[in-house]
């Protein structure tokens, strides 16, 4: 059963709860929502879970009526001050924890123990209630996760979320003011157009991927499992394998980046927005030896 969190919010203060004590997680993001547009309730962003219940524990002191909002993985980081202020000096409110899940190779580690743990708090008769959320979660705090996710949504994997656009062969998803000749090139789906994109003859791309509006792929570039972000020129020589290219960086999925003007790569993949540039005489011997041109 799903909990209204504004009439949740309203009903806390109705039983006189004063001040909302929070480490952020995304799992309560709708209920702390409320409570940050709620004036009547006041919240507090905290660092840290023993420093949620410790400006709690203040507050009960004071004579507020305090109540504290954490990740369940944060429970073990809030035990010091349970057992060294709230439990000898007998100070209490209620906690509210999200109850994170974990399942083997996931990045958050965190989440593992008290993932299969919490539910034994409910089976030593302790005080328990919870609310499910109407969605698939994917932490997607590192690149790791990111590039993994984007991957499950262009795949299908990921329940309720499908690409934007329209459908324009199967598998493949686009948006509008395309300039692409379909039947020139090559396209191993899933993949993602965006909007305003310029794709040349020759170009293969092979999904899952994504083409961020506003990009120019030129004739002959290879793009194989990459995210390429919007106002990004590709190159006709550029083999980009499970890379996000992402403004001056390209990226692999590990997170391990490249500063493509440092590196001075602007001829391989740089920014659509920018004037084009002539070639030098050695950028132009490069790219026809990589091309196979030179006699």
């Amino acid at each position: 059963m799903m909990i209204d969190t504004d009439k949740f919010v309203k009903k806390l203060k109705k039983e006189g709860y004063t001040h909302l004590c929070v480490v952020p997680c995304s799992f309560a993001k709708n209920l702390i929502n409320s409570c940050i547009n709620n004036e009547s309730i006041e919240y507090i962003a905290c660092a840290s879970e023993a420093v949620a219940c410790s400006i709690a524990a203040g507050l009960k002191v004071a004579g507020k009526k305090p109540i504290v909002i954490m990740q369940s993985s944060g429970l073990t980081n809030a035990g010091s001050c349970v057992t060294s202020l709230l439990k000898p000096y007998n100070i209490t409110f209620p906690i509210i924890t999200s109850w994170r899940t974990y399942k083997e190779g996931d990045s958050e580690i965190q989440h593992k123990h008290l993932a299969t743990e919490l539910p034994k708090l409910v089976e030593a008769g302790e005080d328990f209630y919870g609310f499910s959320v109407p969605f698939q979660w994917f932490d997607i705090g590192t690149t790791r996760d990111y590039f993994q996710t984007i991957m499950k949504v262009l795949k299908g994997e990921v329940n309720g979320v499908k690409p934007h656009g329209r459908e324009v062969m199967p598998g493949v998803w686009a948006g509008i003011n395309l300039s692409v000749d379909f039947s020139s090139i090559e396209i191993v789906p899933p993949v993602y157009i965006g909007g305003s994109v310029k794709i040349e003859p020759g170009v293969k791309i092979v999904g899952p991927a994504v083409i961020g509006s506003g990009c120019v792929i030129e004739s002959g570039a290879y793009i194989e499992r990459s995210i390429i972000m919007e106002y990004t020129k590709v190159s006709g020589i550029a083999n980009l394998k499970e890379k996000i290219v992402a403004g001056k960086y390209c990226i692999n999925p590990l997170g391990v980046s490249i500063d493509i003007e440092e590196a001075d790569f602007g001829w391989i993949v740089d920014d659509a927005r920018k004037e084009e540039r002539k070639l030098s005489e050695e950028e132009r011997a490069i790219i026809e030896a990589i091309m196979g041109l030179n006699d």
